[in-house]
C-alpha cells in the first residue's frame, strides 16, 4: 500500500485571531497604514483581514473612531481641545450642557467657574474662540464673559496676555500649514496668492504705483492703494477708468503693431525711385 503524501501547500494553518490585534489595528490606522499593509503586518491575507473586518464589529468601531480623531486633529479647534487638561475637558463638557438651559444657563456658568476659578475660564475662552470661528463676541457669550472682565484680564493679568499671544502664534502657524498643503496639492488660487505675497520681490506682486513729479523735483513712486485712502469715491472711479483705458491701449498696441508697407508702384517708376512707406500716420518717402 502506497502511503499518502501530505500536500505541503495546504499544510500551513490559517492565522488565528488574537484580541491583541485590536490594539495593533488601532495603532496602524493611527499611523495611516493601508489595509494591505495592516494585513501583512498581522500575518494574514487581505481576504482574511476583510473577513475579520466583516465579522468583528469592534474593528469597524476602531475605523470610525480613528477617522473621527484624524478629522478632529486636522482642525485648529481639535488641536486646541487636545491641549486642554482632562479636568478642563470635563469642565468644557459641562459648559456645553449649560447652553441648553436658556433660563438658568448663566447662573450655572457662574457657579461652575466659582468652583474652578478664573484661570479655567481664561483657558476655555481660547477654545470657545476657535469654536466660534474667532468671533470674540460669541466666545464671550458662551462663557458669560463681559467686556469689562475681558479688559481687566488684558490690563492686569500678564499670563492672560501671554496666552493671547500664544493663540495668535498657533493660529498663524495653522493657517500657514493649511496654505502650504494647498500649494503642495497644486491649488491654483493658493499658488497665485503665495507668489503674489511671498514671492512679490521676484516680480509676482500686483501693486500699482504712480510716478509723480512734485514742484519740479525728483519723481516719486506712490502706491495707488495708499493714495486711494485719501480720495473720494468719484475720484476712485475716475482713476479706475483711466487705468483701464491705459491697459486697453497697451493691449491694443501689442496686438496690432504698425508694420511698414511698401508701395509696389514705387519700384515700377525706375531704379532711382525711393520706396514709399505707408503707416497709420500717412505716407512718407524713404
Amino acid at each position: 500500500m502506497i502511503p499518502k503524501v501530505k500536500d505541503k501547500r495546504n499544510s500551513s494553518r490559517r492565522p488565528k485571531w488574537r484580541d491583541i490585534n485590536y490594539v495593533l489595528i488601532y495603532r496602524m490606522l493611527k499611523a495611516k497604514l493601508t489595509d494591505i499593509e495592516i494585513a501583512k503586518s498581522l500575518g494574514c491575507s487581505r481576504v482574511m483581514y476583510w473577513k475579520w473586518h466583516k465579522s468583528k464589529p469592534v474593528i469597524r468601531k476602531i475605523y470610525r473612531m480613528v477617522e473621527r480623531e484624524q478629522k478632529r486633529h486636522e482642525s485648529l479647534a481639535g488641536w486646541v481641545y487636545d491641549q486642554l487638561s482632562p479636568e478642563l475637558k470635563r469642565v468644557w463638557r459641562e459648559v456645553r450642557d449649560t447652553w441648553k438651559d436658556r433660563r438658568n444657563g448663566s447662573a450655572r456658568l457662574e457657579l461652575l467657574f466659582a468652583e474652578h476659578g478664573k484661570v479655567a475660564r481664561q483657558h476655555l475662552l481660547f477654545h470657545a474662540l476657535v469654536h466660534s470661528n474667532f468671533n470674540i463676541t460669541q466666545a464671550m457669550k458662551k462663557l458669560n464673559v463681559s467686556k469689562a472682565m475681558l479688559d481687566e484680564w488684558r490690563e492686569t493679568d500678564r499670563d492672560f496676555g501671554e496666552l493671547l499671544e500664544q493663540i495668535e502664534w498657533h493660529k498663524g502657524n495653522f493657517f500657514e500649514g493649511e496654505l502650504v498643503d494647498l500649494v503642495k496639492r497644486g491649488h491654483p488660487g493658493a499658488t497665485i496668492f503665495v507668489n503674489k505675497t511671498y514671492n512679490r520681490n521676484r516680480g509676482y506682486g500686483s501693486r500699482t504705483t504712480l510716478d509723480v513729479n512734485m514742484h519740479g523735483g525728483d519723481s516719486k513712486a506712490l502706491d495707488l492703494l495708499e493714495i486711494s485712502e485719501f480720495m473720494t469715491e468719484a475720484g476712485k472711479q475716475e482713476l479706475l477708468i483711466a487705468l483701464r483705458k491705459v491697459e486697453e491701449k497697451k493691449k491694443l498696441a501689442s496686438a496690432t503693431p504698425m508694420t511698414p508697407l511698401v508701395d509696389p508702384v514705387a519700384y515700377q517708376i525706375g531704379t532711382n525711385a525711393q520706396p514709399i512707406e505707408v503707416s497709420g500716420n500717412g505716407v512718407s518717402e524713404k
